[in-house]
């Protein structure tokens, strides 16, 4: 688990920096990540190349990053609603 430990804390940081602003694009650019993402998971649990993407994020206890990327727009949109605007008023 210490090579999960570090994905959590070094690369998956990296990976949602900014996703709740900066909304890849292109379908190549999601790729990309859900393809360092899933290359993390099989080598967090040493699965084979052939393990299938949803097996491995299950087993490693990710969400994919979609989804992760929507989780984090609901929790900054939330957070943003949550802010006093006192400072507007005047």
């Amino acid at each position: 688990m210490t090579i999960h430990r570090t994905y959590t804390s070094i690369v998956r940081p990296i990976l949602d920096y900014g996703l709740e602003v900066y909304d890849p694009k292109t379908k190549k650019m999601w790729q990309k990540l859900e393809a360092i993402q899933v290359e993390a998971a099989r080598l967090t649990i040493g699965a084979m190349r052939s393990t299938p993407k949803t097996a491995l994020l299950a087993e490693t206890g990710e969400m994919p990053i979609r989804l992760r990327q929507k989780l984090q727009i609901q929790k900054a949109i939330l957070k943003w609603n949550s802010i006093t605007t006192t400072y507007l008023q005047r």
